[in-house]
């Protein structure tokens, strides 16, 4: 199927963007376990574009903070005008950088600096940062804990039932707590392997429709594996973990494709509800680049793009001031593709 033979559906794009309106603006009110979101993607085709509407189940009973934390994104617009940043024909990685079609462009073609410059120059990581201090993002993972003390100052210390008991028993732990002035700005990983969480009523497998949050760094022996942050999944209290599970931000993956990932390691929270608009997309997309680019690669590699990452800093106090959390940096080359893939807006449709 060539792309120009391909079926448009601007007008049912128009009536399903009045649909949404309408159950936003009636069902926002109500948290719902399976929110709903409408994500319109845009392939630039030189001087045109087409759009194509894909509606998305999230699972809040599954995933409670992942979809939360992607709800207050997309209710802030934040995921609006951004680009796929990284693509292979499975799987799309997007949600950190806006999208210039002019500067895209030149970057792709070499005519003004490189892939990685664009990026660079497109990070939407301070206007993540500004929805975080502003409080529109809820935390849940934090570099320290403070400790419960009753009302003498003393510290509480519980037994393995959780009942209160003095400090010199046998077994005895202090009552952890958490302060918002310890709360880093990342997203805790809800999934098996991270503090070995259990995901009522069965996880979702990784399968072409799929919405996964993302990770960074995942190499395990990176600085970010010897760190340790508190983080608070649902039904299981304050709970000491890996930092390299608790450091998603705001990029997630549309699949499109097969997958051999493991529930276990990813967070899988949303699932296309209509898998022929998501073939549509995931055509639309191949047979223009075949047809473009015939045999070529339909990717431009970036030069080193600066991931951040956020660490606990060891010995921060509040009493100190300042930021209980590092920012560093990771080096990532991306696979952009060559014609770019723009998500025009993120909306949530049922809340």
């Amino acid at each position: 199927m060539k792309f120009g033979t391909l079926r448009k559906f601007l007008i049912t794009a128009a009536l399903a963007a009045v649909v949404g309106v309408s159950a936003s603006a009636t069902a926002c009110s109500i948290e719902t376990k399976r929110p709903r979101a409408r994500i319109t993607f845009e392939l630039v085709t030189g001087d045109t574009t087409e759009e194509y509407v894909l509606d998305y189940d999230l699972y809040r009973n599954l995933y409670p903070n992942t979809v939360n934390h992607f709800i207050e994104l997309a209710k802030a617009g934040y995921y609006d005008n951004t680009v796929i940043h990284d693509y292979e024909t499975g799987e799309w990685y997007t949600g950190v950088y806006s999208y210039d079609k002019d500067a895209y462009s030149a970057a792709i073609s070499g005519d003004s600096g490189s892939v990685g410059e664009y990026f660079a120059n497109h990070s939407k990581e301070s206007e993540y940062l500004n929805l975080f201090n502003d409080g529109k993002i809820k935390p849940t993972v934090y570099a320290n804990t403070l400790f419960k003390t009753d009302k003498h100052g003393d510290i509480v210390y519980v037994d393995k039932d959780g009942k209160t008991v003095s400090g010199d028993t046998p077994g005895a732990s202090p009552v952890r707590v958490i302060s918002k002035d310890y709360a880093m700005p990342s997203l805790i990983g809800e999934f098996k392997n991270n503090v070995q969480q259990t995901i009522n009523n069965g996880a979702l497998t990784a399968t072409a429709g799929s919405l996964k949050m993302f990770y960074y760094p995942s190499n395990s022996s990176d600085n970010a594996s010897k760190s340790k942050v508190y983080v608070t999944p649902p039904k299981s209290g304050i709970m000491q973990a890996d930092s390299k599970y608790n450091c998603a931000t705001s990029a997630f993956t549309v699949q499109v494709g097969a997958s051999t990932n493991s529930e276990s390691n990813y967070c899988v929270f949303g699932k296309v509800r209509n898998q022929d608009d998501l073939d549509d997309l995931k055509n639309a997309v191949a047979d223009y680049f075949e047809d473009t680019y015939g045999s070529n690669s339909y990717v431009v590699k970036s030069s080193d793009v600066a991931v951040t990452v956020y660490e606990p800093t060891s010995g921060w106090k509040p009493s100190s001031g300042g930021k209980c959390y590092n920012a560093r940096t990771v080096e990532e080359v991306f696979d952009a593709p060559k014609s770019a893939i723009r998500i025009v807006s993120v909306k949530i449709t049922k809340n």
